[in-house]
């Protein structure tokens, strides 16, 4: 018993079989064409911008050299040493001062009451004149 693909005796139907992939592949190569066309281009800018940007670290970074070479970091000191005494000056001037209580003050304005009126809303005793 023969297999399917041994049934026919021609070879000719892979030949045209062959030629229609071919075919199809340059038919998908000219549609394709606008795409990477335009792949090919953000590809170029791409690499524009990331020279732009290089060009400007490296702009950048040499300024920054010029400026420290210009301007360099005063040399660290030591701390002076300090004695015993001077230590405790030192934190005695540096510890938080206590600021006074604030004083409260209430200021009403009872106009039209007479000195009597305004005793008796204070509870005060209010000397009478047969004292």
């Amino acid at each position: 018993m023969k297999g399917t693909w041994q049934t026919s005796g021609s070879g000719g139907s892979t030949v045209l079989a062959l030629a229609v992939i071919v075919a199809a592949g340059v038919l998908a190569a000219e549609a394709a064409r606008p795409v990477i066309d335009a792949v090919t281009e953000l590809v170029r800018v791409v690499l524009i911008a990331v020279a732009a940007l290089a060009g400007a670290a490296a702009a950048a970074g040499i300024g920054y050299a010029a400026w420290r070479w210009r301007h360099p970091r005063p040399a660290a000191r030591p701390a002076p040493f300090a004695s015993a005494e001077q230590l405790r000056a030192i934190q005695a001037r540096a510890a938080p001062r206590q600021l006074p209580p604030a004083e409260i003050h209430h200021h009403v304005h009872l106009h039209g009451l007479t000195d009597q009126q305004l005793d008796r809303i204070a509870g005060r005793q209010h000397p009478t004149p047969e004292d």
